[in-house]
Parts: C-alpha cells; sequence; structure tokens
C-alpha cells in the first residue's frame, strides 16, 4: 500500500507541475511580494480607500463601545447594537489603546496584518503541495492581489478574520494524514475566531468544506475518512459553537444578541417563502453565488476561468490535494446556495484555496487568459494620466501628488507590452494586478485631506451636523475634523448631494455640494475639501468617460450660521 501511495502522490506532483510555461522569476516575485505590502499600507488614514459602506457603522461601533469603559455590551449611536460579534471591534479597540488613540489607520493596521497572515498561509500550503517555493510565493502574491482581498482585506471589517481562520482549519488538516485530538483542539480554536469575527453560522461551512476536501483527499479509503475524520471535525464544531457562546454568556444583554443577531441578523437570511422565487431573480440570484469567485477575483478573472476549464477536462486525474482544494470551494457554493441572501464576499475564504490552485497549475493556464486583463489594464492605466489632468485643471478641482500619472502610465504601457508579448505578460500580471492598489491610493489621495488645523481645532468638542448617507457614514467623517463631534442629519435640498437643514444656534455643519453651487440659505462657507460623487449610474458612468466631470466632483463644505454666535446646541434628531 506504501508504494502505490507512493506512486500516486508521485503522479499527483506530476500533474501540477507540467513545464511548458514557466513561472515568474524568483526575483519579480519577492519585488511583486514587497510592492504589495507597500500597496496596502499606503493611505490606511485616508477615509476613502476601496472597500464597501459597512466600515464606517463598525468604526463608530468600536469608538463608542470604547468611550463606555466596557467591551460589551457592542454600542452605536442608537444604543446596543449586537448584530456583529466583539471580536473585530475589541482587536479596534485595543489597536487604538482603549480608544484613546483613535485613528483610522490603527484601527485597520490588525485588519492589514490578518490578510498579510493569510497571504503567508497561502503561500505556505501552495509551497508545500507543490515542493516549491516559487510556487508559494505566486500564491501569496495572487490571493494579495484579487479584488475582494484588496476590498475586504484592508478596511476596518469582519472578512479578514473571517478569511483567515477558516482557511487556517484548511492549511492545517490537508498535509496530515492523520488528524489527531490536538488537530481537532486547533480546528476547533480556529472555528471560534472565525464564528467571533463573523457569525456562529461559519462553523457550519468551515466543517463541511473540511471534510469535503479531506474525503476527497482520501477518496480510496472511504472507511478512514468517516472512523478518522468525522469524529475530529465533530469535537471541532463543538469547540467552534462553544467558543462562540462566549459571547452571549459575558454580554449583560444576551436577549439583544438573540434578538438583534440570531434573529435579524443570520435567520433573516433564510426565507423558504422566498428560496424558490429568489434562485433566478432578485438581488440575490443563484448565479451569483456560482459566478462569486470570478466577481472575487477581479483581474485575475479570466485566469480563474482557466483554471475551472483545465480542473473540468482533468476531473478524472486530479491530483489529490488538488481534488481537495476544489471540494472546499464547491462545498462553500453549496452551503451559501441555501440563504436567501447570496453575497460573493461569503467565499472569501475559497479565494485563498483558489490562489493555491492557481499558483499549481499556472504552467498549464493559457497565454490568451492573461492578455485579455492585461491588455484592458492597460486601457484603463493610460486614461488615468488624462483623467487626472482633466480633474485637476476643473474649477475646484482637486490636486493629486504627481507620482500618479507617470506611475500610472508606466502601468498601462507594460500592461500593453505584457498583452503583445506573451511571456513577459505572464510574468508581470502578478505583479501588475497589486500595483492597481497603488495607483487608485494616488488618484484618491486628494479626496482625503483633513480640514486645516486652524479651521479644525476651535471645533474641538463642538457639536458639528454631518451628511449620513448609508450607515452611520458621518463617522469617517470625524478623522477629517479630529475632536468634533459629528451628529448625523439626513440629506435633503433640491439639488444639492448633502444639504443640512436650517441651522441650530451656534452649530456648525458639514455639506456636499457640487462644484459652484452656493450655500445654502441660512449658511456661510468656511473652508472646503474636493469629494467624489459616489453610486453613479450605468448612463452617468458613460457620460463621466465622455469628459463629464461635474458627475464625478463634488465638495466637501464646513459651513456656519449666517447669523453666528450663540452656545452650541445639539441638533434635532431625525426621526
Amino acid at each position: 500500500m506504501l508504494g502505490i501511495d507512493r506512486v500516486r502522490g508521485e503522479r499527483g506532483l506530476a500533474a501540477l507541475l507540467p513545464s511548458a510555461r514557466p513561472r515568474p522569476p524568483a526575483l519579480l516575485l519577492a519585488a511583486g511580494l514587497l510592492l504589495a505590502v507597500a500597496c496596502y499600507l499606503a493611505g490606511l488614514d485616508g477615509p476613502i480607500v476601496p472597500g464597501i459602506g459597512d466600515e464606517s457603522l463598525y468604526v463608530q461601533i468600536a469608538r463608542l463601545t470604547a468611550a463606555s469603559g466596557r467591551w460589551l455590551p457592542l454600542r452605536a449611536a442608537g444604543g446596543i447594537l449586537d448584530t456583529k460579534p466583539p471580536l473585530l471591534f475589541w482587536t479596534g479597540i485595543a489597536a487604538t489603546g482603549g480608544g484613546r488613540h483613535f485613528e483610522l489607520w490603527r484601527l485597520r493596521l490588525p485588519v492589514v496584518g490578518l490578510t498579510f497572515a493569510t497571504a503567508a498561509l497561502v503561500g505556505w500550503l501552495a509551497a508545500r503541495i507543490s515542493r516549491d517555493r516559487a510556487a508559494g510565493a505566486l500564491a501569496a502574491l495572487a490571493f494579495l492581489g484579487f479584488h475582494s482581498t484588496i476590498q475586504h482585506g484592508r478596511p476596518f471589517l469582519t472578512n479578514a478574520g473571517e478569511t483567515l481562520f477558516l482557511f487556517a482549519p484548511l492549511a492545517l488538516a490537508l498535509p496530515r494524514r492523520r488528524l489527531g485530538p490536538g488537530t481537532a483542539v486547533a480546528v476547533g480554536l480556529s472555528l471560534a475566531l472565525a464564528a467571533l469575527f463573523k457569525s456562529f453560522f461559519l462553523v457550519l461551512p468551515g466543517t463541511v468544506g473540511l471534510w469535503a476536501a479531506l474525503a476527497r483527499r482520501d477518496r480510496h479509503a472511504p472507511d478512514a475518512v468517516r472512523r478518522r475524520h468525522l469524529p475530529v471535525l465533530a469535537g471541532a464544531a463543538a469547540i467552534g459553537l462553544a467558543g462562540f457562546a462566549l459571547w452571549p454568556l459575558l454580554d449583560p444583554r444576551p436577549d439583544l444578541i438573540l434578538s438583534q443577531f440570531v434573529v435579524g441578523e443570520n435567520a433573516g437570511k433564510f426565507s423558504p417563502g422566498r428560496f424558490l422565487g429568489g434562485l433566478v431573480s432578485g438581488p440575490y440570484p443563484l448565479w451569483r453565488i456560482w459566478l462569486g469567485d470570478l466577481a472575487n477575483a477581479g483581474l485575475w478573472a479570466p485566469p480563474v476561468v482557466a483554471l475551472g476549464v483545465d480542473a473540468w477536462r482533468r476531473r478524472r486525474d486530479l491530483s489529490d490535494e488538488e481534488g481537495a482544494l476544489w471540494a472546499y470551494v464547491l462545498a462553500f457554493l453549496a452551503i451559501y446556495s441555501l440563504p436567501t441572501q447570496r453575497q460573493e464576499n461569503y467565499l472569501l475564504p475559497t479565494c485563498a484555496a483558489v490562489a493555491v490552485l492557481l499558483a499549481l497549475r499556472w504552467s498549464a493556464l493559457g497565454d490568451g487568459w492573461f492578455r485579455l486583463p492585461l491588455a484592458l489594464l492597460g486601457v484603463a492605466a493610460l486614461a488615468v494620466p488624462v483623467l487626472l489632468h482633466l480633474m485637476d485643471a476643473a474649477p475646484g478641482g482637486p490636486s493629486h501628488p504627481r507620482w500618479v500619472g507617470p506611475a500610472a502610465a508606466a502601468l498601462g504601457i507594460a500592461s500593453l507590452v505584457g498583452a503583445v508579448r506573451a511571456g513577459a505578460g505572464r510574468a508581470l500580471f502578478p505583479a501588475a494586478a497589486v500595483a492597481v492598489l497603488g495607483v487608485i491610493t494616488g488618484v484618491l489621495a486628494p479626496f482625503n485631506a483633513r480640514f486645516p488645523a486652524a479651521v479644525a481645532a476651535p471645533l474641538a468638542g463642538r457639536v458639528v451636523l454631518a451628511p449620513d448617507r448609508f450607515r452611520e457614514a458621518q463617522e469617517l467623517e470625524r478623522f477629517r475634523l479630529p475632536g468634533a463631534e459629528l451628529v448625523s442629519y439626513r440629506c435633503t435640498g433640491t439639488g444639492a448631494i448633502a444639504c443640512p437643514p436650517p441651522p441650530p444656534a451656534g452649530a456648525p455643519a458639514l455639506a456636499q455640494l457640487d462644484v459652484g453651487q452656493p450655500a445654502p440659505p441660512g449658511w456661510v462657507e468656511v473652508a472646503e475639501l474636493p469629494a467624489l460623487k459616489s453610486r453613479h449610474t450605468p448612463a452617468q458612468i458613460a457620460a463621466i468617460v465622455g469628459g463629464d466631470l461635474g458627475l464625478l466632483l463634488s465638495r466637501l463644505v464646513l459651513l456656519r450660521p449666517a447669523a453666528g454666535g450663540g452656545p452650541v446646541a445639539p441638533p434635532p434628531q431625525a426621526p
């Protein structure tokens, strides 16, 4: 049996390592990883980074929970808010010294650390399976270049912890032929941490995904799969759920955890009455989750398609480890097809597995799958200097750093050359995918400015009205006016993006106005910063591409009441 297993292992390894198209040179991979680290750390203190709107609410919860002097219950502007477990917020509180140094980069830095840890684990597993360090570096770089990793792995969000602690059990168990009690404890603790970042529900895909991977790896011994793995996974799941149970046990309001989190946040995503209709229509159809990793991959989507085609053609000849990684991906797809809310970010742990597969099968992927994204990237990057010139020259336009245009042009030229010369393009592609983040950071730089100290200092400790466009969006504006007490208002006003209500006595306000739009009645402008409009329709995007920058640029304006004077009074709360 040992001889048969050795032969199978050698055949599987040979299948993973075709030699027709080499991996990028080690020096280029190392440079790409250093570039990725620099791009992920750059601009962490900016209110505007690639992310999702939930970050502002999570920042508020961390701030107000820290201000309460207690780590539980979790607090928001409206009171206790237990719609997410506490581990992310505890991480933010600890990183900011209990809230004493509440800065945005301090909140985000641990999230980036979790992302780097996941990339290191991805690289280690790829190198372990392939016995090639270059494959490990390529896998880590691919993971860091995915759109989903950039979008969810830098802002103050729950996803980085979820991804690491759901993928870690697979990386821990896959290289081991026998799983013992120690593995059960380690896997269980990892699942508990994932649950405390996001939800107790994660124990289900984490356990089922790991079982599917191990069952596929050990398919030649089905009885051993049942005897060896099921008790270990059952124990790990129990530890994971027990770890999550610490939250309601320690929280003084477990009743709100039940109503807000268990029922509202989790059970509400399972609606049998809407399941069949939601499979093909609505915002979360079934195809959205099954194509989710293509959306998660971003520029890597064409190579991921090629990876899937390659695996389907070789489905009867996949090595044990490769089949296990695919089984892990498919298990997550099956589990997350059950809720009526099916979002791509639920699949983030599978992106780590896909990155490993990309590195293992890199040489088998055709050149054309890399030429297409490189050509698109080249055209988009070369358009950036033109866009920056138009923006900076527009009335009230921003002033971008001088390096952004040349960097974007260099990326565009290199990408187009790579699209023409296939060998160079394949070698360049992993680094180019992360370089995009650096260019985006430079483009957003002027829109992340703070108000001058001379303007912000007198407002420390004072109430400032701020527009809440989505999910406590005004929370991130606090970092532009350090020390001010921002209170939200609903966005009103004809033709205005965010126009405050009539001023209460003495309270200043922030407003987002069109370029050239005057201050609303009763207000006087004090200072302004360049701002970007968001949530454009397809027609508006087409108009922006055509040169109508009025649909893209706006102003973040600090206003004071025209009458001036008077004590600062809290504004009326929106109904």
